[in-house]
């Protein structure tokens, strides 16, 4: 997560659910819901990988992680303040890796 994600166009997970998290079509919401249990995976997959990231085991260890993830996305992509983006992309990678490494 870094302010350069913010501004590439490369196709990312979370930027794609941060920005359109209100859509009300059926289509949309199912694309969505596949999206997130997707990136639930290959977070999960890169959590267990290393024996340093043991403590996150299930699939309910991740959910609150990628949540934030998410969120972080959401609100440094809507503030026009890059450092105050910058402020909360830095210490939610912060947050994220102490959680996966305690």
């Amino acid at each position: 997560m870094s302010i350069e994600h913010l501004k590439d166009n490369e196709p990312r997970p979370h930027a794609l659910l941060a920005t359109n998290i209100v859509t009300r079509e059926a289509t949309a919401k199912k694309a969505h819901a596949n999206v997130y249990k997707d990136f639930n995976r290959i977070i999960m997959i890169y959590a267990s990988e290393d024996e340093k990231r043991g403590k996150v085991k299930d699939h309910s260890s991740i959910i609150p992680l990628t949540s934030m993830i998410i969120g972080t996305v959401a609100i440094a992509s809507t503030v026009e303040d890059e450092t105050l983006a910058k402020d909360i992309l830095d210490t939610c990678r912060k947050q994220t890796k102490k959680i996966l490494n305690d």
